[in-house]
């Protein structure tokens, strides 16, 4: 049986309007949603920590959102499958999520929740 967890996080940027955070978590990223803040027009880039594998990345988030990310489903090899049409699925996080943030103004904050299925 599955389980829905939910995870607020703080990002924070530098005097550059920089930042960067990893969650330990692991599972299916079912949503994501920005609560902007003070933040500028962020660009987030969220990946995998363990694979680098992408799990979103968006450029001048202007208000707070949600994103349902899905990427290209695998084979056991770890390639994408070779279909028509392409199945798409929910991203894997394999135990650690790493959070970039850039362009969002000197020492601003905002808020990423995080909708992960185990």
């Amino acid at each position: 049986m599955s389980q829905i967890n939910v995870r607020l996080i703080q990002l924070t940027t530098a005097g550059a309007g920089t930042g960067s955070v990893s969650v330990a978590t692991s599972g299916l990223v079912r949503a994501i949603g920005i609560l902007k803040g003070d933040l500028d027009t962020p660009d987030i880039a969220i990946t995998d920590g363990l694979t680098g594998a992408p799990v979103l990345s968006v450029a001048g988030v202007a208000a707070d959102t949600r994103y349902q990310p899905s990427v290209p489903q695998q084979d056991e090899s770890g390639a994408d499958l070779d279909t028509d049409p392409i199945i798409y699925g929910p991203p894997v996080i394999t135990g650690r999520m790493d959070v970039a943030i850039s362009g969002a103004g000197n020492y601003h904050h905002g808020q990423l929740v995080l909708v992960i299925e185990r």
